[in-house]
């Protein structure tokens, strides 16, 4: 599988990860999640478009703040964790999230962002995608508006 964004481009990018092979692994996770909300049609251009890496670099870090990051873990008590307070002799409540629920979270805040930033040619079901007429339309509006 290779990477619509290399390690290099998303440091450039300025992305938060600064390991290659963790990188490589939330690149891949972020990407199959990217994939599923374009109907896998950014394989189909020649190249990569660049609201694609540009999207590409929220969804690397998205993903890494939600499902990798070891700051403020179900496992380490912050005030993010907390999910009820009593002053009664204090009493604290964590909210411990399944994996199943981090998963749904992220899916749902990756389809945030896709909205917001990706093209509707790649989001839109009832689009009929053919990559060389939306190449010719880009180069004609290129050619048009110097």
């Amino acid at each position: 599988m290779t990477l619509y964004l290399t390690f290099e481009e998303y440091t450039d990018l300025s992305g938060l990860i600064t390991d290659e092979e963790t990188y490589n692994k939330v690149a891949r996770k972020a990407q199959h999640i990217l994939d599923y909300y374009t109907f896998n049609r950014i394989p189909l251009f020649p190249e990569v478009p660049e609201v694609v890496k540009d999207t590409m670099v929220d969804y690397v870090d998205t993903t890494y703040k939600m499902l990798y990051a070891t700051e403020g873990t179900d496992t380490e008590p912050t005030d993010a964790n907390i999910s009820s307070y009593s002053n009664s002799v204090e009493k604290i409540t964590y909210k411990v999230s399944s994996e199943a629920d981090k998963s749904k979270e992220l899916n749902s805040v990756l389809s945030d962002v896709a909205q917001k930033y990706l093209p509707d040619y790649l989001l839109a079901r009832g689009v009929n995608f053919d990559v060389e007429q939306y190449i010719q339309a880009d180069l004609q509006s290129e050619n048009n508006n110097p």
